[in-house]
């Protein structure tokens, strides 16, 4: 590259001896003495160009089940090597799930990966987003949900499943302390998860210890189960009663709402033994009628994972039906009402075409009925019907298309003509060897499940 010529170049020969390279560009660039060819490109240039270029790492699962198996999740907004990067990258992982990281802010190099969902740090206007609407983009607090509940949770359950359009924490909620309260019987979950959007958006959460004085809005999440005694002890102090939908829209309106507009009104409240009562036989008699005219069909390896379903099947009202081959769940899917019927299934089981010939048998909007086994576990924590769409175990594209399965890969990664032959063949071993186990775990599962659909058939109704 010439920097400058003529005569001017000679005389700038003699003033540069001994000075830094850096100041001798600055001075020439001021000059104009680069021409349109020579200037350098903008670092802004630079910076896409080595972006672009960056190739995303990827983490194979550590185990055979979990809340995440068969799904590829990527991780976009963190640097290489962050520690909560780490964490998350080992919960999807030791869930089933497969990590795509290691990209940065960009999510270009991450659609190579065909991802189920991209986990994003932040808000959405810290990342480069693709204009892709049908991307499914979740928080790490959908992550976390997912792996403490044991549970595969609609991204839109939470408003902070997903991330948001502006900075959190808002500056506007700094002031206030949120008491959540009125849950049902089974709310456990429930008041995790609405505490830690509280927290997101900027609050705090009251807790028991905390004085009346201090609280400055009262969530009331089923206000028909909000005691009298707390109700009146707010209105004196004029804290406002506000419903769940108070929380949902601060943070999707991205600042605070105002409370008359959520207030709960005077005759919602009942005392604290009614509430007892109301909540118990709500549950009760809600229960039975949840599934009512349903028929569980459930497989060996979905009992093995979780023994529990038949019973929380017939806790929501449902018939439940345990089935040993494939030939066997034909039969059953022959004399049942496919518009009431449900079969619970391992993702693991479809990916391996062990249900081909039963899904191929099912006009295609049927095959809609085969759904993980966490569709019921959450309706039984929920107690309210799910959508079947949001747990399906079948796979993400049309279900008319081959179900063939897939030959495993046997190495993650790909040759590099530099890497030593014993190297690539240690990745090949252990590669195999993760296979071979992965199989095994699921077989224990599958054995498991036959021994329990043995003894249920042993046993007499429990209905």
């Amino acid at each position: 590259m010439h920097l400058v010529s003529g005569n001017a170049g000679q005389r700038r020969s003699l003033q540069t001896l001994g000075r830094r390279p850096s100041v001798i560009l600055e001075e020439a660039v001021g000059e104009g003495s680069f021409t349109s060819v020579d200037r350098p490109a903008p670092i802004s240039d630079v910076e896409v160009a080595v972006e672009s270029i960056v190739e995303p790492l990827v983490s194979s699962p550590t185990a055979s089940s979990g809340v995440f198996a068969g799904l590829v999740l990527g991780l976009a907004g963190w640097q290489s090597g962050d520690g909560e990067e780490k964490k998350l990258i080992e919960l999807i992982c030791s869930s089933g799930g497969k990590a795509v990281h290691g990209t940065g802010n960009s999510l270009q190099s991450l659609l190579k990966a065909k991802l189920d969902v991209c986990v994003c740090r932040g808000s959405q206007s810290g990342l480069c987003l693709p204009d892709q609407p049908q991307l499914a983009l979740a928080t790490p607090h959908w992550i976390h949900a997912c792996v403490a509940d044991n549970v595969m949770h609609a991204r839109s359950a939470y408003p902070h499943f997903e991330p948001s359009k502006a900075q959190l924490p808002l500056a506007c909620m700094s002031g206030c302390m949120v008491r959540i309260t009125a849950l049902e019987k089974f709310g456990h979950r429930q008041r995790a998860r609405l505490e830690e959007l509280v927290q997101v958006l900027g609050a705090k959460v009251a807790q028991e210890s905390s004085r009346i004085t201090e609280i400055t809005q009262v969530v009331c999440v089923v206000p028909e189960f909000l005691d009298s005694r707390l109700a009146e002890r707010a209105r004196k102090r004029q804290i406002p009663l506000v419903s769940v939908q108070w929380l949902f829209d601060c943070f999707r309106m991205s600042g605070r709402q105002s409370e008359e507009k959520y207030a709960v009104s005077e005759g919602s409240a009942v005392n604290s033994a009614e509430q007892s009562a109301a909540a118990t036989q709500s549950g009760n008699s809600f229960a039975v009628t949840v599934l009512a005219n349903t028929e569980i069909l459930i497989s060996p390896a979905a009992l093995g994972s979780l023994p529990k379903l038949p019973q929380m099947a017939e806790e929501l009202g449902a018939v439940v039906q345990t089935w040993r081959s494939v030939e066997e769940l034909l039969q059953m899917l022959q004399t049942c009402d496919s518009a009431g019927t449900v079969v619970l299934v391992e993702k693991e089981e479809v990916s391996r075409g062990q249900l081909d010939s039963c899904v191929v048998a099912l006009a295609p909007e049927s095959r809609g009925i085969f759904v993980q086994p966490s569709w019921l576990s959450e309706m039984y924590s929920q107690r309210r019907r799910l959508p079947l769409e949001s747990f399906s175990a079948l796979p993400s594209a049309d279900a008319e298309s081959d179900l063939a399965p897939k030959r495993p890969r046997i190495s993650a990664e790909a040759s590099y003509a530099w890497q030593p032959a014993e190297m690539k063949r240690l990745e090949e071993v252990s590669e195999q060897a993760r296979a071979l186990e992965m199989q095994s775990k699921a077989q224990q599962k599958v054995n498991e499940g036959l021994r329990l659909v043995a003894e249920l058939r042993r046993e007499p109704s429990r209905s």
